[in-house]
């Protein structure tokens, strides 16, 4: 967002720059739990939604590709997976449990992008997914999406079923 408070779509070298400025840092410094109970706690905590008879989603920013096999001993019954991690077997590292939902970039898609690409974009996430797959965002529909693309978002959901 500007100083004005209207909202600045990146070009896509800016999207690169920032990229590549993150894996920079994350090659240079790695990247570490920094706490080794948290995989306890996340379950315990897990458990007590479950008692009460509820779900649990979770969604990390970023690329968890390398924690997909970590995040499937959690037991979560959803996991919202952001754009930038690569869906290629990903029901193979998570297991048959979970529901995946999301992956297609929210302002790639829903901003700067014909509907016809975000059905295009679901198809492929529904096609690596196998099962259990939930429609949605890489994320949450950016303002500025296109209601149009909204619409195919909801299209796709209602068809491929």
């Amino acid at each position: 967002m500007n100083a004005t408070g209207v909202w600045k779509t990146l070009s896509d070298s800016q999207v690169e720059q920032i990229r590549e400025a993150a894996w920079n840092h994350i090659e240079r410094h790695g990247f570490v739990v920094q706490h080794e109970g948290l995989l306890t706690l996340a379950r315990a905590r897990g458990a007590v939604v479950d008692e009460a008879g509820g779900r649990v989603r979770l969604h990390i920013c970023g690329n968890i590709t390398g924690h997909l096999p970590k995040i499937a001993e959690l037991g979560v019954d959803m996991i919202d997976v952001d754009f930038l991690t690569d869906m290629t077997g990903i029901r193979q590292k998570l297991g048959p449990g979970p529901a995946i939902l999301g992956n297609l970039d929210p302002v790639k898609c829903f901003v700067n992008s014909p509907p016809q690409d975000v059905k295009t974009g679901l198809a492929e996430c529904h096609r690596q997914c196998v099962s259990k797959f939930l429609v949605g965002a890489g994320c949450e529909i950016p303002p500025g999406a296109k209601p149009d693309n909204v619409r195919a978002m909801a299209e796709y959901a209602r068809e491929a079923v």
